[in-house]
């Protein structure tokens, strides 16, 4: 059922044919768990990138 949730193709065509999944959520259901785990993906991005110790190396010194 999962797959059948997942695939692109049935969203586009599950009015027409069900494919026999019945009891899969709605687009808007799917893409707010899609815009969901994007954005945790994005905080958990953004709080690893803050801990990293970048080091510029190359380039111009300035004393």
């Amino acid at each position: 059922m999962a797959v059948g949730w997942l695939s692109p193709l049935n969203h586009a065509a599950y009015h027409m044919h069900n494919f026999g999944y019945d009891l899969l959520p709605r687009l808007w259901q799917s893409c707010l768990l899609f815009v969901l785990l994007i954005g945790l993906c994005q905080a958990l991005c953004a709080r690893v990138v803050r801990r990293y110790p970048f080091q510029f190396t190359g380039g111009e010194d300035d004393t």
